[in-house]
């Protein structure tokens, strides 16, 4: 019951107060100009333009208004609006509207003050500021410029925190101050207006005139100064493949609905103009994106506008900060490998510049360009290649320049031969591979080898050699020379031109027939040379893997055949590790596997002769029904491990 009874009495006393209030049906016309959506051209924009904004008067309530009604004010019933300081504020009075509501020509004095805001967006503590102004009662149709009123304050108060302007009067008799529509709701719920009812403190959506909630704001413009300014920040080295955003750190008050009136508009965009230069999209924004359309360095600047009230959009500032492209690594192109003692050229590429070292480490540079041509080469070179764009830059790359010794020019032997016989005439130099030519400078080459075996020549023929090694050619070709005489070559001797021997078989005997019945004489070089053998045989011992040579050649008495040459392919055959038993589960698979190894194996259903089973050097056994041998036989070409 204790509990019924003390909100009965708050009921009796909120509205036995409340009661005190009063709205007069008055008509409030606004013929004071607002400043409209003026975009301004941000490249008329600069940073000479001040960026203090001095002198402005805060008319946030007064633009919110889609209409306009009045609140009385008397004795124990004041008024009040907060607003907010996000960044330093000056406040140095305020303007009002109203007028004394007396039916007496008499006017009545109020006080205008300022104070520090609670949580709860209520006056707190005792007034910081104060003015008083006497009201007179002429009401002139309700226009806003006749019932303006302008206090200002003894001294400026500078505040970064919220504040509250409040209007009162002492007087019984009421003063009617301006506020924008509760009927129409202009306070947009906001809960920043106040009023007192016996003297305490309400904000005005827990306060009513008639039942309307008072949904509002209070017309108290405070007069303010400040100072605005630009500061942005970007990426130290961007990737200009990807979208640059800017972190905007700008001065707060630029995007602040009470001081701006672009954000109040929905357009607040405006007062950040972004600009990197000519040929770039112009940006609004507090923090857009832009995409360069290639490695550029831009210097990118910010201008902020503070659309305030008074001053239109006087009030610029302007920050620059450099964006520097990051660099792509470098890549490079060169027709390798030089050729020792000569020089080459080096092509890098990198969207920065490239700047040449001689070791990872090195402090100093040796080079810098594109295009490097080296000194005279004679080793493998490393060099180690940074793409720089200013402070920016690439990882340090190593690059190997490949370079062949240049071969020397070729030493020759030539031939001496008969008539219509094939003469063989070798080179060899330091280095690489023989190419043989009919010209000595230009021509079609005709074979590359160390020996080349002419085709039936019937006159003496001159040949040259050239040495080639990785594309590094020598100086010069070498003539070597072809000795044709007039004597009839006999017929050239009939032998296997391509055996293979196998190396664990020993000695083996190579056989050749003459087609004439001439004598045959063995060589172990393709032209001059003693001979090492005679008959139609020779035995021929193998020593090492690989392949080997020997020349066979017909004699009638007075002229040779052409020497022909026999090649012979020293081989072997695989050594494995064949298990002699091995053990295979019923429904399981067996797998033999000798991939590694060079050549094949045959698999025999006996020790001897037999049926191959399998030939191959990968076997996988399934589902043998009961033990089996099998016989294993490596082999490779020619070459069988019996």
């Amino acid at each position: 019951m204790k509990k019924t009874i003390l909100l009965f009495s708050f009921i009796l006393c909120y509205t036995f107060g409340f009661s005190q209030l009063h709205s007069p049906n008055v008509t409030i016309i606004d013929n004071l100009s607002k400043y409209t959506q003026n975009i301004h051209s941000g490249r008329n924009k600069s940073a000479a333009n001040p960026k203090n904004c001095e002198n402005d008067t805060v008319e946030y309530a007064r633009l919110k208004g889609s209409q306009y009604q009045v609140v009385s004010i008397s004795s124990g019933y004041a008024l009040g609006q907060y607003y907010d300081a996000p960044d330093s504020i000056e406040v140095s009075g305020a303007t009002f509207y109203g007028w004394n509501l007396s039916s007496q020509d008499d006017s009545i004095q109020v006080t205008v003050s300022l104070y520090k805001s609670g949580i709860d967006t209520l006056p707190t503590g005792s007034a910081i500021r104060s003015a008083t102004f006497m009201v007179d009662t002429a009401f002139n149709a309700g226009v806003l410029s006749e019932l303006r009123r302008s206090v200002a304050f003894s001294s400026s108060y500078t505040t970064n925190e919220p504040y509250i302007i409040t209007i009162s009067s002492s007087d019984s008799i009421r003063v009617g101050i301006v506020t924008n529509s509760y009927d129409n709701g202009d306070g947009a719920g906001e809960n920043i207006a106040s009023g007192t009812v016996g003297g305490t403190w309400y904000s005005c959506l827990n306060l009513n005139i008639g039942g309307a909630v008072l949904d509002c704001d209070v017309l108290l413009e405070p007069h303010v100064s400040y100072s605005t300014f630009a500061e942005f920040s970007g990426p130290n080295c961007y990737n200009w493949a990807d979208s640059i955003a800017f972190n905007n750190t700008s001065s707060p008050l630029l995007n602040h609905r009470m001081y701006n009136r672009y954000i109040r508009y929905g357009i607040g965009q405006y007062s950040y103009y972004w600009y990197m230069g000519p040929g770039t999209s112009t940006l609004y924004g507090e923090s857009p994106k832009f995409k360069s359309l290639s490695p550029k360095n831009y210097n990118a600047r910010l201008i902020t506008t503070m659309y305030g009230y008074k001053f239109g959009s006087g009030c610029r500032d302007t920050a620059y900060q450099e964006l520097l492209f990051q660099p792509s690594e470098v890549g490079y192109i060169a027709d390798t490998p030089f050729c020792s003692g000569t020089v080459g050229v080096v092509d890098a590429f990198s969207s920065g510049t490239v700047k040449w070292y001689d070791s990872p480490t090195s402090p100093s540079h040796f080079y810098l360009g594109k295009s490097y041509v080296t000194p005279t080469l004679n080793n493998t070179t490393s060099y180690y290649l940074q793409a720089e764009n200013y402070q920016c830059k690439s990882s340090r790359k190593e690059i190997t320049i490949p370079v062949a010794l240049t071969p020397n020019n070729p030493t020759v032997i030539g031939d001496s031969i008969c008539l219509n016989a094939q003469a063989n005439i070798s080179a060899s130099s330091n280095a690489g591979s023989i190419i043989w030519w009919t010209d000595p400078i230009a021509g079609i080459p005709l074979d590359t080898s160390d020996v080349y075996v002419t085709p039936s020549l019937s006159s003496s023929t001159t040949y040259y050699a050239e040495a080639d090694n990785k594309e590094c050619k020598s100086a010069k070709r070498t003539l070597v020379y072809v000795d044709v005489n007039a004597s009839n070559a006999p017929l050239n001797p009939i032998t296997e031109l391509d055996s293979v021997v196998c190396i664990n078989d020993g000695q083996v005997t190579l056989s050749a027939i003459s087609p004439s019945g001439d004598p045959l004489f063995w060589y172990d070089v393709p032209s001059g040379g003693s001979s090492i053998s005679s008959g139609n045989t020779i035995t021929y011992d193998p020593l090492a893997l690989g392949n080997d040579f020997v020349y066979v050649e017909s004699f009638d008495g007075s002229c040779a055949s052409s020497r022909v040459q026999k090649k012979l392919l020293v081989w072997d055959f695989p050594s494995l590790d064949i298990p002699s038993l091995d053990t295979l589960c019923t429904g399981d698979t067996l797998t033999l596997d000798f991939t590694n190894s060079f050549g094949s194996v045959k698999w025999f259903d006996s020790p001897v002769n037999g049926t191959v089973v399998y030939d191959s050097n990968y076997v996988a056994l399934i589902g043998l029904g009961n033990s089996t041998d099998f016989y294993l036989e490596p082999y490779s070409l020619g070459c069988v491990d019996t």
